[in-house]
């Protein structure tokens, strides 16, 4: 609940969240004093700004912002936590794929990708599967002792740039049941899923995908 007290020429307030620098207002045209309850995005965030801008009814306004810590409403799925409050976690089932310089991820329920080159950022890719293309490419020739991938996967390996980045498949793709979640904070979000291993990978913004050895 936030409360404000306008003096002076004060006509009008509208009120927000500060993230990254940026206001999102979620309020305007309030009066000169008053108080309004304020919803807390479920976004995994540990701090969060709201901020008060109050006008003369002109071009002048005058802001004021509080910071608050997030009680967290949710638990992570694992041990040992990273920092930050995590969302409510996404139970689904993952597609993995182990390459020669790394691994992709594919996640049916969000229709998404992630391909992690060893060392680099991991990059999200949509699924351009269509139920009823061919499964894999059969005139690609594969040398001895490599898998070809299929189905969603396939197709994105398939595109030359991620190809010559990951190389070929050195096992068969699995598939798991595990869990998803993410958080925010004024960096960027970090999304963390399970592992066909058992463990966690990490990825995010500006980071260098890993791997978390729960414990």
């Amino acid at each position: 609940r936030l409360h404000w007290q306008g003096q002076g020429s004060v006509v009008s307030a509208r009120v927000g969240i500060v993230f990254n620098g940026l206001f999102y207002e979620q309020a305007k045209d309030l009066p000169v004093s008053g108080t309004i309850d304020l919803s807390i995005p479920d976004d995994g965030r540990e701090y969060i700004t709201y901020m008060i801008r109050v006008s003369d009814g002109g071009e002048r306004e005058i802001a004021a912002q509080t910071t608050i810590r997030v009680s967290c409403r949710e638990g992570w799925f694992f041990a040992p936590q990273p920092p930050g409050c995590p969302s409510s976690p996404l139970v689904t089932t993952f597609q993995e794929q182990q390459f020669e310089r790394g691994t992709i991820v594919y996640v049916p329920a969000l229709g998404m990708h992630y391909v992690m080159v060893a060392g680099q950022e991991a990059v999200m890719m949509n699924d351009d599967f269509v139920p009823g293309m061919p499964l894999r490419d059969v005139n690609l020739a594969v040398p001895a002792g490599y898998q070809l991938s299929e189905g969603p996967i396939h197709y994105v390996w398939h595109n030359e740039e991620v190809r010559n980045a990951l190389g070929y498949a050195i096992s068969p793709a699995k598939q798991y049941p595990g869990m998803m979640q993410r958080t925010v904070s004024p960096a960027g979000e970090v999304i963390y899923f399970s592992a066909g291993s058992g463990h966690v990978y990490r990825v995010g913004d500006g980071l260098v995908w890993g791997v978390i050895i729960p414990g």
